[in-house]
Parts: structure tokens; C-alpha cells; sequence
């Protein structure tokens, strides 16, 4: 607003206004802005603007000396230039699932807002509005309305649902017949409790070269998600343990999630089973796996009673006991080291219930859906350093060890051929250690030459990752070195070697 103040001296029109001062309640109050233009024939020009003074009438007042004169004008509140979004209390972007929160994991955010005139100052006292671009799930924004602070500052709390849904919060005020509204930055409402169902658990290398070495170590991986298939928040635990060997470190026989996900180590060391088979267990506190039929994205009951003293109007996941109209679940029994890995358990055989202090196992569970100790179980081989190559039969995809009517013989191969030539031929064996379990990963297997034939090829010529029992199967392919001649007397050695450098050797003769 541009303000003309007549100045005089000696009852003339003033050229200078030297001691003038300008000042106004709404300049006091900080809200406004008073500032001296130039002096023209006796005229001194001057600028108000409005910061938000919400007084409607601001008393301007001017002193030259001991003189002073006021006036008053008319204040209209400051137009609303924009609503910023200025930050949120989380320090990523997501908030968990409703009834999944807890130590690093929030149900709601805290969202701020700042409301500025067309200078960018902050308006005072303005009322702000608060609607979600979806309620999805159950989701809720409060307070729906708010007033800005002395500096334009006003917040609003949104809430997760049941459903994981992308989010932003929307702003509006209205002033001088004008409406603003302003975005929030996009919230993801996302990662419940971890459910049985999308538990996954691998191993990096299922066969190392444990039997008669320590340390030997392997990666052991578990992965977790909800209901909805989105990882877990960090820093969820998951505990281990381990019917051999040992599983983890000192500081850490659990490990904390990352994405979802984490790993410890398994090391080779006494107690070593005599089968050489280990088995690991991980488990985690989570939810029973349960079918979704209303889709509200948890699991509902028709007939329950309440949990706590309060007197709820609906069924709360967790928190009441659901007596009958549930919808269908895994009642899920209490997790156990399967020692022999026969997914059944068998206390005779060495099973143990976790966790430690169960008075009996249980595999049927309690008949309620819940929180449980969800589980995942993987056995890995603590490898022997010595081979056992037995001569395979094999018939189409399908082999089966040599036996005394397949000949007396297994280390003598007949090549095939007819008068005066000789083909290639074929040597299929299966490897093992002293256990019947796989050699360690990374055994390799080559030929070394003997007289009149090569092997040209071993497939394949390593061992695998794998702990399926009774080793694994290889294939040699034998070339006579004059194919046109007469099957002469050949001879090779197939040579395996373990990652620690031990050798087995098995000779083979060709006639």
C-alpha cells in the first residue's frame, strides 16, 4: 500500500524530512513493514505491506521531533501466496502397517505445513483444512482442521490402515474469497508383521569341507515379508540354531533384518553329527498364514471376546480372542530342529521343540490365530575330504550303482565297436564321501592320460553347491586314440580334489 504524509516547515511545503520516523502496531507487532520513499514537495512517499497483521484497522503513527501525527487505515488479512510442506517426523518415507509397529517401526508421521503470503513470510492464524488422497485400509489424517502458528507453522498426523497404500496429505485454506492448497511428499504405507507363508531361508553353499576341518564356513540367509509380500521393517530378529557346528558369532547368535532379510554364519566344529548332517533352524515372532477373504487386509472374526477391559465394536487383530467365524488360517504347531530332516518331528530321534522350555511338543498349535514363532529349517553337509566313485548304470535318464551281475570288474570299460575300429565310450560314476553326502563345493575332477584313449570330457567337472544324499553323478566321455585300429588295452586315472587340496584317485582300464 503506497502512503502520502505531507511534511511542512514554517507552514511551507518541506524538501527534506530529516527525524521522521514511521511506525505502526502492525510494524511493532512484526507483522507489517513501513518503508521511507523519497520527499517531493512536501510530499514524503512511503510503502506498507501487510505480513499478516490481522488487526483489520493498523494506527500509523509519525514523529518528527516532538511532533506527531497518527492516522488510520484499514488492514485486510494478507492473501495466501502458497502452502509449503516442510517436513515429516520420519526419517525415511514409510509407515508400517496398522497393529504392526513397534521399537523403529511407526504407524503414523507427523506432517508439517507452512502457510506464506505472497513474500514468502508466514501468516499467522490462518485455518488450514486436512483430507488424504486415500483412506484406504482405514487410513486417517488428524485434526482435520488446524490453525497456523505465530510463524505460519501448522502440523497433521496421518495414520496407517490395514492395507499398504502409497499416500500424500492435502492442505487447503481459504482467504480474500482465494483457495490454496498444498501436497505433502508421498508417504508409503507399507510392511506388516512377518507371516509364515513368505518366510524363505537359503544357504550359500549347502556342502563344505566340515567333516574333518573347522571354520569351514557357509552363508545362511533368511527372508522375510508380510501379509502382502513387502519386506519386513528393519531391525526385526530372527534367532538361529543349530543341531552342529556352530551358527552366528558371539556378539550376534541372531542377526537383525535389512530389507527384509539377513545372514549368519555356520561354522564347522564339534559337535559334528555321524551322518555328517546339520540341521538350522531359524525362527521369528510372527503371524500364522491366513487367507484374506474380505480383503480389509487383516484377519477378521465374527464371534469373539474382548481382550483387555475396554469394550471394543469390532474384532482387533492380536489383541481379542476370536471363539468362532474366523476366517481360515494355518493353525500353525510350535517350531522344532528336525534333526534327521524328515519334516516330522520324532523326540527319540534327537527333535527339540523351540524355543527352549516347551513342556511338550505341539503340531497342531492351539487352535487360534495369532502371533507364533514362524520358522524355516535347512540342512547342510559337513563334507568328508575322500571319495567314493562308484561305476553307474545308466539307461535313459536314469541311473543305478554297478552291481556283481553288471561284471565282476567296475574299473574295466569295453568300448564299443565293431572289426577293425573302435568307438568312443562313456563312464558314468557317482561321487560321495565316507557318509553317502556330497563331496565339499568346488571339488574338481580331471583325467589324468594313461595309454591309447583321452577323456575329452567330464561333465560336470566340479561338484556343486547341493545336500542331496548320495553325492552327485558325473559323466566321463573316452576317446580311443585310433579310432580305425582295434581296441587296444587303454588306461586313465579320474583324479578328484577337494578345496582343501586332498586327493582321491581311481584308476580305469579300456579294452
Amino acid at each position: 500500500m503506497a502512503l502520502k504524509i505531507p511534511v511542512t516547515s514554517n507552514g511551507q511545503p518541506a524538501d527534506t524530512a530529516a527525524g521522521l520516523v514511521l511506525n505502526s502496531q502492525c510494524v511493532t507487532d512484526g507483522t507489517a513493514t513501513l518503508v521511507q520513499g523519497a520527499i517531493s514537495d512536501g510530499v514524503q512517499l512511503a510503502t506498507y505491506t501487510n505480513n499478516g497483521c490481522v488487526r483489520g484497522r493498523d494506527t500509523i503513527t509519525a514523529t518528527m521531533g516532538s511532533s506527531s501525527q497518527t492516522i488510520g487505515i484499514d488492514v485486510g488479512a494478507a492473501n495466501i501466496g502458497a502452502i509449503q510442506f516442510s517436513g515429516s517426523s520420519l526419517a525415511g518415507t514409510s509407515i508400517v502397517l496398522k497393529g504392526s509397529g513397534g521399537e523403529g517401526r511407526s504407524e503414523s508421521a507427523q506432517l508439517n505445513f507452512r502457510v506464506v503470503d505472497q513474500q514468502g513470510n508466514g501468516l499467522a492464524g490462518v485455518d488450514v483444512d486436512f483430507s488424504a488422497t486415500t483412506n484406504t485400509g482405514g487410513l486417517t489424517v488428524t485434526p482435520l482442521r488446524a490453525t497456523t502458528d505465530a510463524t505460519g507453522n501448522v502440523t497433521a498426523t496421518v495414520s496407517s490402515g490395514t492395507i499398504p497404500t502409497p499416500v500424500r496429505v492435502i492442505a487447503s485454506a481459504r482467504r480474500n474469497g482465494v483457495n490454496i492448497t498444498g501436497l505433502s511428499d508421498a508417504l508409503t504405507v507399507s510392511t506388516g508383521l512377518p507371516i509364515q507363508k513368505s518366510l524363505s531361508m537359503s544357504v550359500a553353499r549347502y556342502n563344505i569341507e566340515g567333516d574333518s576341518y573347522d571354520n569351514e564356513r557357509t552363508s545362511v540367509t533368511v527372508m522375510l515379508a508380510d501379509q502382502y509380500g513387502n519386506p519386513v521393517s528393519d531391525n526385526t530378529a530372527v534367532n538361529f540354531v543349530t543341531e552342529g557346528g556352530a551358527v552366528g558369532s558371539s556378539a550376534r547368535g541372531a542377526c537383525t533384518t535389512v530389507d527384509g532379510a539377513c545372514s549368519v554364519d555356520l561354522r564347522s566344529q564339534n559337535f559334528r553329527p555321524a551322518n555328517g548332517r546339520v540341521t538350522v533352524l531359524a525362527y521369528v515372532q510372527g503371524v500364522e498364514t491366513f487367507t484374506d477373504t474380505n480383503g480389509d487386509g487383516q484377519y477378521s472374526c465374527t464371534n469373539w471376546t474382548a481382550g483387555d477391559a475396554s469394550n471394543p465394536v469390532a474384532y482387533r487383530p492380536l489383541v481379542d480372542t476370536c471363539l468362532s467365524g474366523g476366517e481360515p488360517f494355518v493353525d500353525q504347531g510350535d517350531a522344532f530342529l528336525d534333526t534327521n530332516f524328515d519334516r516330522s518331528y520324532d523326540g527319540s530321534a534327537g527333535d527339540l521343540p523351540f524355543p527352549f522350555g516347551h513342556p511338550s511338543y505341539s503340531a497342531t498349535g492351539n487352535g487360534k490365530w495369532g502371533m507364533n514363532y514362524i520358522y524355516g529349517t535347512a540342512e547342510v553337509v559337513f563334507s568328508g575330504s575322500y571319495a567314493d566313485a562308484t561305476r553307474q548304470v545308466c539307461s535313459g535318464n536314469s541311473c543305478r550303482d554297478w552291481t556283481l551281475s553288471d561284471g565282476n570288474n567296475p574299473s574295466a570299460i569295453t568300448l564299443p565297436g565293431t572289426a577293425g575300429t573302435c568307438g568312443d565310450g562313456l563312464l558314468a560314476v557317482r561321487l560321495a564321501d565316507r557318509n553317502n553326502n556330497p563331496m565339499p563345493y568346488g571339488t574338481t575332477l580331471s583325467a589324468i592320460p594313461g595309454s591309447n584313449v583321452t577323456v575329452s570330457l567330464i561333465s560336470p567337472d566340479n561338484v556343486a553347491s547341493t545336500n542331496g544324499a548320495g553325492g552327485t553323478y558325473h559323466f566321463l566321455s573316452i576317446k580311443p586314440n585310433k579310432a580305425d585300429a582295434a581296441c587296444a588295452a587303454g588306461s586313465f586315472t579320474l583324479q578328484v580334489k577337494t578345496p582343501k587340496g586332498n586327493i582321491s584317485q581311481f584308476p580305469y582300464t579300456t579294452n
